[in-house]
């Protein structure tokens, strides 16, 4: 009955509970229940390069039009294993977002102080301040936030499944404004940069992470630090490649499936999950 605790065989309820420490366990939203008339997907064994393997050794397009032939599997399969289990981190994601849609556009909510103090924690909760980074103070986070507002609001309703998306222009002006938001104080700002538009602008950017868009892109280590254009404008243009064959807006609804581009995030992250993909290098 537990999600993250081993197999098993399958109960009439489904996977009901997350372990969240030894001996301890808590219910999972209902739109998280693995109920066990689904069936898992099947796990492909993938070759996997070694760290001294060149770039192109990493079949990108080749896991691309995979995600897209299995699409609809892969979404319920994150749902199955959902690798995101810390404490409050759907919570305040699933209320960022519910906030950011009562809104109704990006530049009312970063004027709104209950919704940029949500997105504040959200992030946190996402990782971005943790290691080697800081994430800015609320009041500098928000005057950040301000001066990008009106160049943030030309992007307000694009939709990154739309046949009408204008990619080119559309990704320049995204990889101008992770460099420019600069929420964090380090050099690598393309996990913070991602994780903060995606909040302000659902439908179009997905986030990022060295975790599992890293993985899946065959990021190294010192790319997002010297490279950020270059992995930004391959994972963008792939995941509007895939957006554009499957539809994901049709999958939003309850638990992680909050929007279009994280329909698509967690498509991408079963995908490694279920191929076994880790990231390269050290991390």
């Amino acid at each position: 009955m537990t999600s993250n605790a081993g197999r098993g065989p399958q109960q009439p309820c489904g996977k009901v509970l997350v372990r969240t420490d030894h001996g301890w366990y808590r219910l999972l939203p209902a739109g998280l229940v693995d109920a066990p008339v689904e069936r898992a997907v099947a796990r492909r064994p993938v070759p996997r390069p070694s760290s001294a393997e060149p770039r192109t050794a990493i079949d990108v397009h080749g896991r691309v039009r995979e995600v897209i032939e299995r699409f609809d599997e892969l979404v319920a399969e994150y749902d199955r294993t959902v690798p995101f289990q810390r404490s409050g981190q759907y919570e305040r994601h699933r209320a960022t977002i519910d906030r950011r849609r009562e809104l109704g556009s990006a530049r009312v909510a970063i004027a709104d102080s209950p919704f940029t103090a949500l997105l504040h924690e959200t992030l946190q909760m996402w990782g971005i301040g943790r290691r080697a980074s800081r994430l800015a103070p609320i009041e500098t986070f928000r005057e950040r936030l301000a001066a990008m507002a009106d160049e943030i609001a030309v992007l307000d309703g694009f939709e990154i499944d739309s046949d009408q998306l204008d990619r080119p222009s559309v990704e320049a002006t995204l990889d101008r404004l992770i460099r420019e938001l600069a929420v964090v104080d380090n050099k690598s700002l393309i996990v913070a940069g991602t994780k903060t538009l995606h909040h302000l602008l659902p439908d179009l950017v997905p986030p990022m992470d060295r975790r599992w868009t890293g993985a899946f892109f065959g990021w190294w280590p010192a790319d997002p630090q010297t490279r950020q254009t270059a992995i930004f404008t391959e994972a963008f243009r792939s995941f509007v490649e895939i957006a554009g064959a499957t539809a994901p807006s049709s999958l939003v609804g309850a638990g992680w499936r909050t929007s279009t581009t994280k329909v698509l995030d967690n498509a991408v992250v079963a995908y490694c999950q279920v191929n076994g993909i880790k990231p390269r290098g050290q991390w």
